[in-house]
């Protein structure tokens, strides 16, 4: 939503240089709409978000109430996202939410 605001500066500052042949105007008017401004970063996940995705490996049985994973060198508590699947210990697993303090789990290929 910011560029708006860039664009509509740029168009102010050419229309302000067209009128008073300063060229100054111009130069503003084409700083106003250089790429650092038109391209925003990626949105950087942080702290639990930046868990969704990411490989682990059973320690203790998970099940659809409890268990233990090891997510990124970090013990996690974890159920299974399968209510029907028990994961037992050495099973990969892939991180599909956190739901409080429980990594929500499914098994995947090794």
């Amino acid at each position: 939503m910011a560029w708006y605001w860039w664009l509509l500066a740029a168009l102010v500052l050419a229309v302000v240089e067209v009128s008073t042949l300063d060229l100054v105007f111009g130069m503003l008017a084409v700083g106003s709409v250089a790429l650092r401004h038109l391209r925003q970063p990626s949105a950087i996940r942080t702290g639990t978000d930046a868990l969704l995705g990411k490989p682990g490996l059973v320690l203790d049985r998970v099940d659809q109430y409890d268990g233990r994973v090891k997510i990124g060198g970090e013990v996690w508590s974890a159920r299974s996202f399968d209510p029907t699947a028990v994961l037992e210990p050495g099973t990969p697993v892939e991180v599909i939410r956190i739901d409080g303090a429980h990594a929500v789990v499914y098994a995947t290929e090794q």
